[in-house]
């Protein structure tokens, strides 16, 4: 897994979001951050230069720019069997990893519920 790439989680009824790969905290246990369509609640909105629309090998990424938002200030540690590494479904391009970087740099959450219960407290 490497900076930039976009999972999705194994359960994607529970775990619905897109999950951006920051950076490994220990062998099994990765920081990451959040992406929605959801324009409220202080998400702030990327742009389509921030997605890579084809992969390296000329194939199209099944995540790329579709009305998406970064969700700010809160990253989360995750075990590396959440997600399916197996399968990188978006890039972000390094103009994206530039504009998400000043959102990320918090403390990484442990988070083991949705971001829809957690944000609900």
């Amino acid at each position: 897994m490497e900076k930039g790439e976009i999972y999705t989680a194994h359960n994607k009824q529970d775990h619905p979001h897109p999950i951006i790969f920051l950076e490994w905290i220990d062998r099994v246990i990765f920081k990451g951050c959040i992406i929605s369509h959801e324009p409220g609640k202080g998400n702030i909105p990327m742009q389509q230069e921030h997605f890579f629309i084809d992969d390296k090998n000329g194939g199209r990424y099944n995540i790329q720019f579709e009305n998406s938002h970064l969700i700010p200030n809160e990253t989360f540690r995750k075990m590396e069997f959440w997600v399916n590494c197996d399968k990188v479904e978006g890039q972000l391009t390094n103009l994206g990893i530039n504009f998400i970087e000043p959102y990320t740099r918090g403390e990484a959450i442990l988070c083991t519920v949705s971001i829809k219960k957690y944000r609900k407290g």
